[in-house]
C-alpha cells in the first residue's frame, strides 16, 4: 500500500512539473506545434522510464539489460532536468508575481520590467541550459560508466612505520551497478 502511496504521489509530481515545464516551452519556443512534440518526447520517454524501472527491479540489479539501463537512465535524466528548468521557470513567475502583487496594492497598472522579448530569450536560455546536464547524463550512462581509471599514487611520510613499507590500498570510488553490465570492460578496467 505505501509503495501505491507513494507511486502515485511521484506520478503526481512529475505530471505537475511536466506542465509547467510545457507551459514555459511554449511561451519560450512561441509555437504550439514544438510544444506538443516536446510534450509527447518527454511524456513517453518519462513513462517508459518509469515502466522500465519499477518492472526492473523485481529481478535485482544483476539481471539489469543495458538497453534498460539506458531507458531508466534517459527517464530519469529528463525528471532530474525537468525539475532544473522550472526551478529557472518559477524565478521568473515570482517575480511578475511580484510585480502584479505590488501593482494592486498601488492600485496601478503592473509594470513589466522585462519586456516580452527578454523574458522569452531567458526561457529560452534556460531551455538551453538543460540540454546541459542532459547530455552530460546521456553521456554517462551510455560511454562514461565504462571510464575506468588505475591510478597508482605512491605515497611517502617521514614518521609511517616500517610494517607499511610497500604496503598496497586499493580503492573504489563511484562504481555504479550499471558498471557491471558488460563483463568485457569490467575486465579491462
Amino acid at each position: 500500500m505505501r509503495f501505491l502511496i507513494f507511486f502515485g504521489t511521484l506520478i503526481i509530481i512529475i505530471g505537475l512539473v511536466k506542465v509547467y515545464v510545457f507551459r514555459g516551452v511554449n511561451q519560450a519556443l512561441l509555437s504550439d506545434k514544438w510544444m506538443w512534440i516536446y510534450a509527447i518526447l518527454s511524456i513517453s520517454i518519462t513513462v517508459i522510464g518509469l515502466v522500465t524501472m519499477f518492472t526492473s527491479y523485481s529481478g535485482g540489479m544483476i539481471g539489469l539489460t543495458p538497453f534498460r539501463s539506458f531507458l531508466i537512465g534517459i527517464g530519469v535524466s529528463l525528471i532530474i532536468c525537468e525539475l532544473l528548468l522550472s526551478a529557472l521557470f518559477l524565478i521568473d513567475d515570482v517575480v511578475m508575481g511580484g510585480e502584479w502583487i505590488y501593482a494592486l496594492t498601488q492600485k496601478t497598472q503592473a509594470q513589466d520590467h522585462l519586456p516580452e522579448s527578454r523574458r522569452r530569450f531567458l526561457k529560452t536560455l534556460s531551455f538551453g541550459l538543460m540540454s546541459i546536464p542532459f547530455g552530460a547524463y546521456l553521456y554517462g550512462i551510455t560511454k562514461g560508466k565504462y571510464d575506468f581509471r588505475v591510478l597508482e599514487e605512491e605515497l611517502s611520510f617521514p614518521d609511517l612505520p616500517k610494517a607499511f613499507d610497500g604496503f598496497r590500498i586499493l580503492q573504489f570510488s563511484d562504481m555504479l551497478s550499471s558498471c557491471f553490465d558488460r563483463t568485457d570492460e569490467v575486465k579491462r578496467g
